[in-house]
Order: C-alpha cells, then sequence, then structure tokens
C-alpha cells in the first residue's frame, strides 16, 4: 500500500499538514519498497533461491532473513505512525489512524506471506492452499465470506506464572498476609514483573 497526494484520505487535512504528512509517506516508502516488492508479490517471496556459505539452499535461512527484515519494516512503520500522529495532531488524528492502520497491515500481510510461503517451501503447498483475499474474505461455499479482524491477532498472552519459595518453618497466615499485600501491590501499580 502506498499512500500518494492523490488519496483522498489527505483531502480533510490543511494544505501545509498535507505536505508534511506526504513528506513523511514518501520518505516512508522508500525506506520499505524493497521489503514490499521482495515479499508480497504474485506466488510470494522466493525462499529458495538464497544459498548458504556451503552452496545448499536453505529456505529456514531464507525465511529468517525476510521475518527480520519484517520486523525492521515493522518498526519503520511504527516510527512513521508517530511521525503521522504528531504531523496532524488531535483534531486530524483520524486521518494518521486510517492511514497508518493501511501501512501497519502490509507488514502484518507480508509476515503471513512468508510464513505461508515457509509451510509451503518445507512441508508442501497441499498444506499453504488457504488463502485470504485482498479484500479480507475467504472463499466457502462457494461465497466470499468476510473474515474478523481478530483472525489476524496473534496467539493469546499466557496467564503470568509467579514462582516463590517458603521455608519450611514460615506461618501459614504470613505467608497469605505477604501475597494480599503483594497482590494489592501489583494491581495499584507499585509492583511490577
Amino acid at each position: 500500500m502506498t499512500t500518494t497526494s492523490t488519496d483522498s484520505r489527505l483531502d480533510a487535512i490543511p494544505a501545509r499538514i498535507r505536505r508534511r504528512v506526504e513528506e513523511i509517506l514518501t520518505r516512508h516508502d522508500g525506506a520499505v519498497r524493497p521489503h514490499r516488492e521482495a515479499i508480497i508479490r504474485p506466488d510470494g517471496p522466493s525462499l529458495t533461491s538464497e544459498p548458504t556459505a556451503a552452496g545448499s539452499v536453505n529456505p529456514s535461512w531464507a525465511a529468517s532473513n525476510m521475518l527480520r527484515a519484517i520486523d525492521s519494516w515493522h518498526s519503520s512503520t511504527t516510527t512513521t505512525t508517530d511521525a503521522l500522529f504528531d504531523a496532524v495532531g488531535d483534531e486530524h488524528e483520524n486521518v494518521a489512524a486510517d492511514i497508518s492502520g493501511d501501512l501497519l497491515g502490509e507488514v502484518v500481510r507480508a509476515r503471513h506471506i512468508v510464513l505461508a510461503s515457509y509451510v509451503a517451501v518445507t512441508l508442501g503447498r497441499d498444506l499453504a492452499a488457504f488463502r485470504i483475499s485482498e479484500d479480507a474474505t475467504v472463499l466457502a461455499a462457494g461465497r466470499r465470506i468476510p473474515i474478523a479482524a481478530s483472525a489476524l491477532a496473534s496467539a493469546p498472552s499466557a496467564p503470568p506464572r509467579i514462582r516463590f519459595a517458603v521455608d519450611g518453618t514460615t506461618d501459614p497466615t504470613a505467608v497469605a498476609a505477604r501475597l494480599r499485600e503483594m497482590a494489592t501491590q501489583v494491581e495499584t501499580g507499585e509492583l511490577a514483573f
């Protein structure tokens, strides 16, 4: 996704701010274009074209390099997002949010493409045949079915695990009191892990 001066979302902001936003987006596009062109392309990225030092082809090595590039792309995009919000101010933050959503969505898409390509190369194309269309729909029952945004969510966070040791001679009521005190401190933000 490249946002250009013809992007209708930019019509909502004053010319001075618009020029600043266009500069930010042009700089961002220049920084991420090589990643975009290498990954978001027909049939996905080439994971078999990277020879190792020994001369063999290792798709894991190529995929990990692309995922590192996507991390860099993500970092650049979050920096761009910060710059967009700073440039437009509170009055036009909806424009910055909308454009930033597209930019960050492109990073998520790239990660998905690399992971699916890696599965296709290492485990077989039949395991990577499931496809999501450009309009975020999936073909099912002969129809294009929209998927929920939650489909892109990462795995749920594991519940926190806290370990502690209690001396065998410690009074259980003292232990319980200390645990209640710590729980209160965590809830109020006085104690962080």
